[in-house]
């Protein structure tokens, strides 16, 4: 939420686009704007005889999610249509589909355990999500590194039993402050069964001779499996949030009163955004949200003459009415 409005998260985009049908619609009003319904049943190879039916359950829907908006027997495309194709359009869409709250959720690396509690879901449903997304490499898992507490428990390592000289000289390779391995890896350089090398580095732990080296932030138990994304998964993120980011400074102008008695500049958009939003906006995202809007005809006007409402009447930008109405505008609205 923000200042009352309700923001479209991408997660309702996504599903949106995952249904063949909507898919069609939503990118048929990309191409060719404003179309009547009979045309769009006729694209996505709908019978005339279920008009009812196909605007229930589809079109209707849509407008819910402020996706479409329905004008007589035409479909106008809304701000949030376009960027859903623009941006969200980028991503697989199998691939994240019903996973927007699991990937959101490792933005930090967790257990199965931890997403279990976070997305408030069974075991198996979060090791099905977990499982998928790995298969789409957008996932992946990670063990707890360990390393040498510090270079003076060297000395101490020499009193240590000889069944764990194997795991010593694993870890004390290169500099022992920095070299960290995984219980797995120091199996494989040793020869060791990995639970046996699990038993001893839980041992170890114990003594003070070894710690955990990461990743942040640690679990609480030992030798568990942790979840992290992908540079794939960073990607899809980066795109999940400029979608929702984007799609916030729509709602903020839409829902605002600046712009309607007004001409303001891009530099006003801008400030006026990121007052709202709590941080400075980036005005390539700004600019981009002004040319949908332009090109929706939700807003007219250039750079030079500044931008206002459709069909509003922009005052002179060079009066000192205009700046005077201005900054009350901006202290109403905050």
């Amino acid at each position: 939420m923000l200042g009352g409005l309700i923001l479209v998260s991408a997660g309702v985009a996504i599903r949106a686009l995952g249904n063949n049908i909507c898919a069609k619609v939503l990118y048929r009003l990309y191409k060719h704007g404003t179309t009547d319904i009979d045309t769009i049943m006729k694209t996505v190879d709908y019978a005339p005889r279920y008009r009812s039916k196909f605007l229930s359950r589809y079109l209707l829907r849509l407008q819910g999610r402020d996706l479409v908006e329905i004008t007589g027997d035409s479909c106008v495309p809304t701000p949030i249509c376009v960027l859903t194709v623009v941006i969200l359009g980028k991503l697989k869409i199998s691939e994240v589909n019903g996973k927007i709250q699991c990937i959101n959720a490792l933005r930090e690396p967790k257990t199965n355990k931890q997403l279990q509690k976070i997305l408030d879901v069974s075991r198996t449903f979060a090791s099905i999500l977990l499982r998928q997304l790995k298969e789409a490499e957008i996932v992946q898992t990670e063990r707890i590194r360990y390393k040498i507490k510090d270079a003076t428990a060297t000395v101490a390592l020499q009193k240590l039993p000889t069944y764990y000289s194997e795991i010593i000289k694993a870890l004390t390779k290169g500099n022992p402050e920095k070299f960290k391995l995984t219980a797995e890896e120091i199996a494989d350089i040793t020869g060791l069964a990995e639970k046996s090398v699990q038993a001893r580095l839980s041992e170890l732990s114990r003594r003070g001779v070894v710690v955990k080296a990461g990743p942040n932030p640690l679990p609480e138990d030992f030798f568990v499996l942790y979840y992290q994304l992908t540079g794939k998964g960073e990607k899809t993120l980066k795109i999940l949030d400029k979608f929702e980011r984007l799609a916030q400074f729509v709602q903020i102008i839409e829902n605002s009163t600046i712009c309607e008695n007004i001409a303001v500049s891009e530099e006003e958009l801008w400030k006026y955004i990121s007052n709202q939003v709590g941080f400075s906006a980036n005005t390539f995202e700004v600019r981009s949200v002004i040319n949908i809007l332009k090109r929706l005809m939700h807003l007219q006007g250039d750079t030079i003459e500044g931008y206002c409402k459709k069909g509003k009447i922009a005052h002179s930008r060079k009066s000192d009415w205009h700046t005077d109405r201005f900054a009350s505008t901006l202290s109403e609205e905050r």
